[in-house]
């Protein structure tokens, strides 16, 4: 069978789930308060810079609405964060970087069973 379209145009490739997960030793307060400020990223993750391009409208400029910039060489990617419950989720989408179309993730927080956060 001759293809007709690219690889990459195929509607079976068009949709694909990602889930990682990662266990702290540290309280649920603790992990959300790095999740939540991005001022923190840099501190215990991989990028080189990380910047708010605009704000979020309202009393909280890293809330819902907040469109950021995150540098790890040779990719800046933008996101805008689409959803916060406090201590538990924080959504976002792919605005502009890296080749995906309709990136969104959600970074969910639970207690561990026997302390800790998952």
């Amino acid at each position: 069978m001759r293809r007709t379209t690219p690889a990459w145009c195929d509607p079976a490739m068009s949709h694909h789930v990602i889930e990682a997960s990662a266990r702290s030793n540290a309280s649920r307060d603790a992990v959300w308060a790095l999740v939540r400020d991005i001022n923190t990223w840099q501190d215990w993750g991989t990028w080189s810079s990380i910047t708010v391009q605009t704000p979020a409208p309202g009393d909280d400029p890293q809330g819902v609405g907040v469109v950021r910039r995150l540098r790890q060489a040779p990719i800046t990617n933008v996101e805008r964060v689409t959803e916060i419950v406090p201590r538990e989720r924080l959504g976002y989408e792919l605005v502009s970087g890296l080749p995906f179309e309709n990136y969104h993730a959600v970074v969910t927080l639970s207690d561990g069973a026997g302390g800790g956060t998952d």
